[in-house]
């Protein structure tokens, strides 16, 4: 390992502590991420850190990547985010939201007596939607708006629902995941075929994951002292709901959904529909149905700019700090963490299943610090197939566990979108939520390198 590459990890490692120390005195996060990754791009710039400006003035050069960084969020993640959220407020003022939630906990209120059952199930629905839905903070968005509600009224507590909707976006597999596309590539693998070995490892990961999140939730609610019993705190009064909006609007919030699904399945490749655009879909075709309930134009559209609203209202809460998070993660990465921990791990020469164990520590550790999976695989991945040479590997049993790895760790970090998505549905703070799932998480990466060692 360079000497510089060494002071750059130290450097980067102090800068993380710094955050993490601010952003425990309650300081605003998003603040204290563009600050903080501004400061690790200057330090980049040094000669012999390894950054070029390419012959423009670096300050002007560090704007440039916050531009970009602001571009690339917001017409990915970002923009998809707000089209979910301002449909989310639509529904709310439409009473869409409230209808649904009558309409679910009919078939469900046997599970009263079993809250904890009733949030687990949740579980390998996710998962599945997972295959269809590629965006993990999409696909808890639409969890959150359809099942949280419900998840509450049977009897779990916030911390309990919000963290076994982010265990549904935990997996990432199917041949739409960003990671998943990453890992085929690099080892010249289809997407069916790496999905296929995927599923070796994620068909009896779903039922741990399930027995962890039942046993460590349910011991967690009861150790908090909180109460069980059914509630509709925040909710809404059944009879109000079915007097106020008609049953069949409770298909509505779940539009968007049915439609990326469809059009993902029905024949895929030819007939394509991108979340945002089936969220737009779903909010024209739900204006012109209370249009025709109301049977007044002019009272539908009087409606209709909650929708754009709630898009300004998650803006300044969430999509900047997402674009914070981001640039954060590339000043992380520019100062080399990731090379320097490569490098530090391959001079340990450990056996086989302790490459897999180390590099998927490296993987869980980067995506923790930014808080994106995409983003610390998208570093290490590349390497996977040279380092498995080195240490005389299939390149496919290190690549599918580490791959997993970085799905599993965002659930723990509190810059990760879902957590900053779902904190904020939920009303808790990230920390809260984070912590209600550094247990399970750990248990579910344990098994997911056991269980890939076994079955890969």
């Amino acid at each position: 390992m360079t000497s510089m590459t060494l002071l750059g990890a130290i450097v980067a490692l102090n800068i993380v502590a710094l955050t993490v120390w601010l952003l425990f005195r309650k300081n605003r996060p998003e603040i204290i991420l563009l600050a903080m990754g501004f400061v690790m791009f200057a330090v980049s710039y040094i000669p012999g850190f390894g950054r070029e400006s390419g012959g423009n003035f670096f300050l002007f050069d560090i704007f440039e990547n916050l531009c970009d960084v602001f571009v690339k969020r917001f017409m990915d993640n970002g923009l998809m985010i707000m089209l979910i959220c301002g449909y989310v407020g639509y529904m709310r003022h439409i009473k869409a939201s409230e209808a649904i939630a009558y309409a679910l906990i009919q078939p469900t209120l046997f599970l009263k007596r079993s809250p904890h059952l009733a949030a687990i199930a949740v579980i390998p629905f996710g998962i599945l939607l997972r295959l269809a839905i590629p965006s993990a903070a999409g696909l808890a968005l639409l969890l959150a708006a359809v099942l949280y509600p419900l998840l509450l009224t049977v009897g779990v507590s916030k911390l309990t629902a919000l963290s076994v909707i982010a265990a549904t976006t935990i997996l990432d597999i199917g041949v739409n995941s960003p990671g998943a596309v990453l890992a085929a590539n690099g080892l010249d693998m289809s997407g069916a075929d790496y999905l296929s070995v995927q599923l070796r490892v994620a068909l009896p990961l779903i039922l741990v994951i399930m027995l962890v999140y039942y046993l460590y939730s349910s011991r967690m609610d009861r150790k908090e002292g909180l109460d069980l019993t059914p509630r509709e705190e925040g909710l809404f009064n059944p009879i109000e709901v079915k007097g106020d909006a008609p049953l069949y609007y409770s298909v509505l919030p779940i539009l968007p959904l049915l439609f990326s699904v469809a059009f993902s399945l029905v024949s895929p490749g030819k007939i394509h529909l991108s979340l945002s655009a089936a969220t737009l879909l779903s909010f024209v075709l739900s204006a012109i149905v209370d249009g025709i309930r109301r049977k007044s134009a002019r009272r539908a559209i009087a409606m209709m700019p909650s929708f754009w609203k709630s898009m300004g209202e998650i803006f300044s809460s969430v999509v900047i700090l997402i674009v914070a998070a981001d640039f954060f993660a590339q000043g992380l990465l520019g100062l080399g963490i990731d090379k320097a921990m490569v490098q530090m791990m391959l001079s340990l020469n450990m056996g086989k299943f302790g490459v897999v164990i180390l590099t998927s520590f490296l993987v869980f550790l980067l995506t923790v610090l930014t808080g994106s999976g995409i983003a610390s695989f998208a570093s290490i991945g590349p390497i996977i197939p040279s380092i498995a040479a080195q240490v005389g590997m299939d390149p496919l049993s290190l690549m599918v566990p580490v791959q997993l790895t970085t799905g599993i760790a965002r659930a723990v970090s509190p810059i990760a979108i879902v957590i900053i998505v779902l904190a904020n549905v939920g009303n808790v703070d990230t920390i809260k939520l984070v912590r209600r799932n550094i247990v399970p998480v750990l248990v579910i990466t344990l098994s997911t390198l056991l269980i890939s060692t076994l079955t890969v």
